[in-house]
């Protein structure tokens, strides 16, 4: 079953006092990524993160859609974006539906008869071609994200229905099903089948692309706008579509610890569907969020439609989109298709070999068959995923350094290695290109994996930088 790591705050890991640069000044450059203006024919606000992509040719792109009633701004001010946008490389645009909308600031998703051509759907793929033209923003074509609340969940629906072939994941918040009108909100008001035949009648020639999109579902026990039943059924809906796309049988289904999600004190039921590559649809039921955005980003009482308090959704939908991404090709150690046969992805994120059988997977990225793994990650038989500390199969007890197969010496192309905590690490901090962090990862990225006291080594290269993982460093791999 797939666990997802917590994200943590920037405000978290800055607040210990023993950062390495001015606080203050840091906070601010990082959070200038914002920007608010037209692009494509909608207005709206547009964060650019510093980090490059962690996957794919390029950064990731997710486009959120307000609720009815609820303006972009609302969402930018309350909705808790910039530390998943930039664990992640991720883009993140929150446009304003144009003209006001057709009620209250909703977005049309009304009824069964979409066309890429005409009204909000035209309007949000000619957004996101617009942002994807945009060589300063980088994009990768292949990691184009959709989610939304209330009538932009439903409105996200669609989108991932028209156009499977732009979106690769959809993520939908007490959003109605496909299919339904603006009346029949309070209670279900259609079924798995008939919301299936108008998503896959709208998709067209383009249906085929179902077979690599992942998709998510969250509602609360306190909403009552919104039909809570609508949740259930579009997962069924997006799992029946899936199952039929890859021309299998159904897909399999787990639990999903809820409180294990990023966020604040995350409360809820949840399940997954799974394929023999791991996770496609994730549903859930949020304790006591009404009808609102989860931002997940501490206590308080739910604002302008955002429910502060909960699971941090937007992490949630990075976490499984950058780790299940169907249409691009994975580092080795890393979840997801494009890794060999095993089955699901565990907590740490690699999947088994051809011998190896199923991950059992720990936050390390723990591969099972490996006699004795340690958190730095362990490759089970013979497979060529790696991990991030290297160590290689035939190793009867893998250690951070990383043995060879056999038991030889492997070869070490750091010139100094340092365990400590994230705190005790903050010294060699301030060298990664997409903000602070060892070389190749982030501060933040580090902090959601290892959180505040758990030890973990950094490795120098010849280079003087320091990098987690020592597969990165100039020389590795050294005859």
């Amino acid at each position: 079953m797939q666990h997802w790591k917590t994200s943590a705050t920037f405000a978290m890991v800055l607040g210990l006092g023993c950062a390495p640069v001015d606080e203050a000044d840091f906070e601010v450059a990082l959070r200038s990524g914002w920007n608010v203006g037209a692009r494509g024919g909608l207005s709206g606000a547009l964060y650019t993160p510093v980090a490059n992509g962690t996957i794919g040719d390029g950064r990731s792109l997710l486009v959120v859609l307000h609720g009815c009633s609820q303006s972009y701004g609302n969402l930018q001010t309350y909705g808790n974006w910039v530390d998943t946008a930039e664990e992640h490389g991720m883009v993140i645009s929150l446009p304003g539906v144009a003209g006001g909308g057709v009620y209250f600031g909703c977005w049309d998703y009304y009824g069964g008869t979409h066309s890429r051509n005409g009204g909000d759907a035209a309007d949000i793929l000619g957004h996101v071609n617009a942002l994807l033209a945009d060589p300063s923003l980088g994009i990768d074509p292949d990691q184009v994200y959709i989610a939304g609340l209330s009538s932009g969940g439903g409105m996200a629906m669609v989108m991932a229905c028209l156009a499977p072939d732009v979106f690769a994941g959809v993520g939908i918040a007490a959003g109605p099903t496909v299919g339904t009108t603006a009346f029949q909100i309070s209670s279900v008001s259609t079924n798995a089948g008939t919301a299936q035949a108008t998503c896959e009648s709208l998709a067209g020639t383009h249906a085929g692309d179902f077979d690599t999109q992942l998709a998510a579902v969250i509602s609360g026990t306190n909403d009552y706008t919104v039909a809570q039943g609508y949740a259930t059924l579009n997962a069924q809906v997006f799992a029946n579509i899936y199952a039929d796309a890859a021309g299998g049988g159904a897909l399999g289904t787990a639990s999903l610890a809820v409180e294990s999600l990023p966020g604040y004190q995350p409360a809820g039921t949840g399940s997954v569907r799974t394929d023999e590559h791991g996770t496609r649809v994730a549903s859930i039921s949020a304790t006591g969020m009404g009808h609102a955005w989860p931002a997940g980003s501490g206590s308080g009482y739910e604002i302008s439609f955002v429910a502060r308090q909960g699971v941090d959704f937007a992490a949630v939908l990075a976490d499984l989109f950058t780790s299940g991404n169907r249409r691009v090709e994975h580092d080795a150690g890393m979840g997801g298709s494009g890794d060999t046969d095993g089955g699901d992805t565990g907590g740490g994120g690699t999947t088994g070999d051809d011998d190896g059988g199923t991950t059992s997977g720990d936050d390390g990225g723990t591969t099972a068959g490996d006699d004795a793994g340690d958190d730095a990650g362990t490759t089970a038989g013979g497979d060529d995923a790696g991990d991030d500390a290297g160590t290689t199969a035939g190793d009867d007890a893998g250690d951070d350094a990383g043995t060879t197969a056999g038991g030889e010496e492997p070869c070490e192309p750091w010139v100094n290695a340092v365990t400590a905590t994230i705190s005790g690490h903050f010294s060699r901090f301030g060298v990664h290109p997409g903000g602070y962090g060892a070389a190749d990862i982030t501060y933040v990225a580090l902090f959601s994996i290892y959180g505040m006291n758990t030890a973990f080594t950094l490795y120098q290269g010849t280079n003087g930088a320091w990098y987690h993982d020592p597969a990165n460093l100039p020389g590795a791999g050294c005859p």
